[in-house]
């Protein structure tokens, strides 16, 4: 919980890779434990420590041994570091797990083979591209890039002029090889590699440390379309219906029509037409003392049919294809009674319910993935720092550890929780539960624990058929210890004694030890 969900923003990274679903295609994230600068793959949200300091340290005094662009700032930046360093302004060294979200533009699946999206942890090769400065790419490799260079992260820089003066940006590309068990560091345009190929020691089961979150797979096609990607047909049909109704109202304005040549001249006609508001116009016409309704005749408006501009049927095409309802968009368009309602709310619950089912395995996954590489990467000391002293860490091969995971998140227990149908339920079991406490207390007291075991676990199906995530076991008070036939409650029979005196309660008595601190009076009665 500490170092997946709380340390690695498990909840920020989940909120926007769902957004990113809805609306781009398939997003992604990227589960990385962080040691050594040098040897982890390419992380893009690093737990900020010295490591990064360090490495600016050895570009910028790069940079300066070869002159390069202004070395009088670079010299005062190096005096900012080094004195930032020397202070132990960061941790020196900071380990954990990092979740870094990755668009779908920069994950390129490198294998044709595939027919279906949803093989892609069994894909022959996986890259991933990353965008740097050229200092960024000094700082993270140690040499300085030879590839192509760019004046924005989109397009390439065509002024040549001006490219100098701007930053520059470079792409790199971490290939991930399953065949080879490699992973390959190269620069776009490059000859040589950004990074020596290695193998990482210590990966989960799988062997891709990406996970996508994507919905609305199509046969066919092997990228699942998004939510914005279905509806296109709807919102174009939508917004055009909309222009037409603005069209119309501002066409359909009132209008006036005067006679050419009558007492009103050219000035009074574009004064009245010009007019603001309530502003009262005053005429002088040619001289004519001619009635003015005479001279203005209004033009009737052309009637708008509200049901060819009647946006329903589309906003109706909307929720049978995302699920949403009048209750989820806030917005009830028709009374409905009570029976109406629930029966519109299954309905929205079993459209939407695979979201939530995918949602809760795309985690799954990342939580066992994340505990395996715990399991090799964590030690005893870290493990006691953050569980306390006298727990026990396992340290066991690859093998071992990948066979001893098993993570699932429970069904329904990733989104947030309804305190309105929580109340409702605990109304419903909270009088079941009193009763099932005095059957299991009056069982017991007529020492049959055996039955009153059963009626617990019978409490425990019901939890579990009610979806609930209550512990039972806090309302029910222990066993008591087992007690020797013969003997006295609370009374233990003294070491060396005969067995044949615990057949006998006065023999018992007689041999039994009077609890400390009781008078003496009562002893000798």
């Amino acid at each position: 919980n500490r170092l997946f969900i709380r340390n690695g923003e498990l909840k920020r990274r989940i909120t926007r890779t769902i957004l990113s679903a809805m609306t781009n295609g398939v997003p992604w994230l990227k589960v990385t434990y962080q040691r050594d600068y040098r040897q982890d793959p390419i992380i893009q949200n690093r737990i900020a420590d010295a490591q990064d300091n360090l490495a600016r340290i050895r570009a910028l005094t790069a940079g300066i041994e070869r002159a390069e662009g202004d070395t009088e700032a670079k010299e005062a930046e190096l005096a900012q570091q080094i004195e930032a360093l020397e202070q132990q302004v960061e941790v020196l060294v900071e380990e954990g797990l990092v979740i870094d979200f990755i668009a779908d533009d920069d994950i390129l699946i490198l294998d044709e083979s595939l027919t279906t999206f949803s093989e892609y942890p069994q894909a022959r090769a996986i890259a991933h591209r990353i965008w740097m400065t050229v200092s960024e790419f000094e700082e993270r490799f140690g040499k300085k890039p030879t590839g192509a260079k760019y004046g924005d992260k989109r397009t390439e820089a065509k002024d040549k002029t001006k490219r100098r003066d701007r930053e520059q940006f470079v792409q790199a590309f971490e290939v991930w090889d399953r065949t080879s068990q490699t992973i390959y560091t190269m620069e776009f345009g490059a000859k040589e590699w950004a990074r020596d190929p290695y193998r990482p020691q210590r990966v989960g089961r799988r062997w891709y440390s990406f996970f996508a979150l994507y919905w609305n797979e199509v046969d066919g096609q092997f990228y699942p379309l998004s939510d914005v990607e279905q509806w296109t047909g709807l919102q174009d049909e939508y917004n055009a219906m909309r222009t037409q109704l603005a069209q119309a109202r501002k066409e359909n304005r009132p209008g006036w029509a005067y006679r050419k040549g009558g007492a009103l001249t050219d000035r009074d006609v574009d004064n009245l037409a010009n007019r603001r508001g309530r502003q009262m116009i005053g005429v002088t016409t040619n001289g004519a003392n001619a009635p003015l309704q005479g001279e203005l005749v209004a033009i009737p408006a052309t009637p708008i049919d509200p049901t060819a501009y009647d946006t329903t049927p589309v906003l109706r095409d909307f929720e049978q294809t995302s699920g949403a309802s009048d209750a989820s968009r806030s917005a009830i368009q028709k009374a409905k009674t009570a029976t109406e309602a629930e029966i519109q709310a299954m309905g929205m619950q079993s459209r939407t319910a695979y979201r939530q089912d995918t949602i809760e395995e795309f985690i799954g996954e990342m939580a066992e993935y994340a505990a395996e590489v715990f399991l090799l990467e964590l030690t005893a000391p870290q493990v006691e720092r953050i569980a306390g002293a006298g727990y026990v860490w396992p340290t066991l091969p690859r093998d071992e550890v990948v066979d001893m995971v098993s993570i699932r998140i429970r069904a329904g227990s990733t989104g947030k929780p309804n305190r309105h149908q929580e109340r409702e339920a605990w109304v419903q079991l909270s009088p079941m539960l009193l009763k099932m406490i005095d059957k299991v207390l009056m069982l017991r007291q007529q020492g049959l624990n055996d039955q009153a075991e059963g009626v617990i676990e019978m409490l425990r199906e019901t939890m579990r058929r009610f979806d609930e995530r209550i512990d039972i076991e806090k309302y029910f008070p222990p066993l008591p210890p087992m007690q020797m036939p013969g003997a006295m409650p609370g009374v233990m029979p003294p070491d060396g004694l005969p067995p044949e005196t615990l057949e006998d309660p006065a023999l018992a008595m007689a041999g039994a030890q009077p609890p400390a601190g009781l008078p003496a009076q009562l002893v000798g009665a």
